[in-house]
This record gives structure tokens, sequence and C-alpha cells, in this order.
């Protein structure tokens, strides 16, 4: 078998061509693995009507108790990304929390603030299943969910001891 015969040109130009061509196309592709499926997370999650008895989330967190019922303004915040990763889970932070403009890598991020004050001044918000399960879905995007945005949130205080306040949001709706 000659090497210059027409079938081997062929064969090595189309190997070479898909070697190259198809790697580089398939890189430039946008990525989108939620494309397609739905949400797990209810729809019901997110509130377009204002929460009614709004309190602060420092208050919130001063004065409820685990399994209680809280509902609180909030900044999504407390360190440059306050979302987990494929999970339903992200910080919020009190309204009080002063927004850093100067060093910090995100006006949201409070590095401006004590470690002992951002966590006095926080909460982890969560949303789950009937069977108290943390979706694995990410929040961010969802509704109007960024980081930065101001959150009205109603739930329930899952977890309060040593600073950390856990809720589980039942309600969520992003403020203009």
């Amino acid at each position: 078998m000659k090497l210059s015969s027409p079938k081997v040109m062929i064969s090595v130009f189309l190997l070479v061509s898909l070697a190259i061509f198809g790697c580089q196309s398939s890189e430039k592709l946008p990525r989108d693995k939620g494309a397609g499926k739905s949400s797990l997370i209810p729809a019901s999650v997110f509130s377009q009507a204002p929460i009614d008895n709004l309190s602060t989330l420092l208050e919130a967190k001063t004065h409820a108790n685990e399994n209680e019922e809280v509902a609180f303004s909030a900044i999504i915040g407390g360190r440059v990304d306050p979302f987990i990763a494929d999970s339903s889970v992200m910080l919020v932070a009190d309204n009080s929390l002063p927004l850093c403009n100067d060093g910090c890598k995100a006006p949201w991020d409070a590095c401006c603030e004590t470690p002992k004050d951002r966590l006095r001044l926080s909460a982890t918000v969560q949303i789950t299943d009937e069977k108290g399960k943390v979706f694995k879905e990410g929040l961010k995007g969802k509704n109007g969910l960024r980081a930065g945005a101001r959150v009205q949130i109603a739930g329930r205080v899952k977890r309060k001891a040593n600073g950390v306040f856990l809720v589980t949001a039942h309600q969520i709706k992003v403020e203009p």
C-alpha cells in the first residue's frame, strides 16, 4: 500500500480534520448542565408578593429560637460568592452590614468587617425537600437571586448555636 494513494490521503485528511476541528469546536460550545431539565426547587418557594411581618435579620437572630417561624429582610452576601454550588444554600447578611468598596473583591463580601461581626450579622438559608434534605441544585440566578440582592425570607429556624443561624426557607422574595 502506498502512502500517497488517494484512499490513504483521504483517510489521513479526515482523521487530522476530525482531530483538529472536532476538538476545537466542542471546546467553544457553551455547556449548559441544566438545559432541558426542570428545576428541583419548587416554584412556590419564590414569591412575587411581599412577605408580611418582616424583622431585620439581626432581630430574628437575636429573638427567635430553634423551630420557630421567622420572617426577615437581608442582603445576599457575607462573602464573595454567597452561594453554595450545586446546593440550595446561600449566605445572607443583615442590611446593617456595611457594603465594602475599598480593597474588597465585591461590595457584598464584607471583607472590611471582622469575622466576629460577619458571623453576628449573617445567616445561612437553605431550601429543603419534604424530608429535610437540601436540593442538589444551586440557587444562584434562580428567580433573580444574585449576590448583593436584597431579599425577604420566611422560614423556620433550623439551628441556632455558637453564632450559627440556619433557616430553612419556605418563601423567598427578591426585592426590586
